[in-house]
């Protein structure tokens, strides 16, 4: 870590996570859409945070 930045937004019209990787070295950028159950393993496998990024009620 420390090359890049990751956000996450919500989608309402569809739904789905979108995940957004910045590099910090160039231009790069990484996107991709995600339901909930890809967009929590996503996001633990990039971050190495077991908290759920969504949760539900």
């Amino acid at each position: 870590m420390g090359t890049c930045r990751i956000e996450a937004a919500y989608n309402y019209l569809t739904e789905k996570v979108i995940i957004k990787i910045l590099s910090m070295v160039d231009d790069r950028v990484k996107q991709g859409e995600f339901d909930h159950a890809e967009a929590n393993a996503t996001w633990a496998n990039l971050t190495g945070d077991n908290e759920p990024l969504l949760t539900f009620c």
